[in-house]
């Protein structure tokens, strides 16, 4: 089974696309994560603001 250098690099062109791809969807899922930590540690803060204090 022979393959041509034309459907070689189509191939390599495309896993390479592919690769790509997978990478800036790593790098998103990556941001919007700490953007969502970012958020819930701020919702805690102000919530752990609202309580009443202790006296230990």
């Amino acid at each position: 089974m022979t393959y041509s250098a034309r459907t070689l690099l189509s191939c390599l062109h495309k896993t390479e696309m592919g690769m790509r791809v997978r990478e800036k969807l790593k790098r998103s899922l990556a941001r919007w994560y700490g953007v969502l930590m970012l958020c819930c540690a701020i919702a805690v803060s102000a919530m752990v603001e609202q309580l009443p204090l202790l006296p230990y």
